[in-house]
Order: C-alpha cells, then sequence, then structure tokens
C-alpha cells in the first residue's frame, strides 16, 4: 500500500460512522472516479438506445398544412 492510501486509511479509522458515510457519498459522486463503470453504462445506454431506434418502423413526414386545410374544411366548411 502506498503512503498516501495508508494515509487516507488512517484518517477514515479514526472518524466516526458519520463522518465516514460523508466520505462515502463524496467518494462515489466524484465524476471521473470509477471512468471504466461510467464509460460502460454509457455504451450500454447508448446500445440499447440505438436498438430502439433501429426497432421502429419509419413515419411519413406530418403535412402540417394539410392538416390545417382538413381542420378548416371540417369546421369551418371552407
Amino acid at each position: 500500500m502506498t503512503a498516501l492510501k495508508q494515509k487516507a486509511v488512517d484518517l477514515i479509522e479514526r472518524m466516526s460512522d458519520e463522518k465516514i458515510q460523508y466520505v462515502i457519498q463524496i467518494i462515489e459522486g466524484v465524476d471521473g472516479l470509477f471512468p471504466n463503470e461510467n464509460k460502460d453504462k454509457k455504451r450500454e445506454a447508448y446500445n440499447d438506445l440505438m436498438s430502439l431506434i433501429e426497432s421502429i418502423e419509419p413515419v411519413e413526414p406530418f403535412d402540417y398544412d394539410q392538416a390545417l386545410e382538413e381542420y378548416r374544411k371540417e369546421k369551418y366548411g371552407l
């Protein structure tokens, strides 16, 4: 164990349980502390999204002008 890690362990051993909870939350919340896990989760989410997109059938573009015209004919008889 490196001296830095040993110092961290010594500090944690002297802390109360309440303070250790905060330390754990800080360590877990630090962005980039566990980059491999974050990359794996992001890659998995991306792959899930791409497979969902591929499973959706393409939809014809919606013609707003035509829909408005049909609505006006229906409502006002124009």
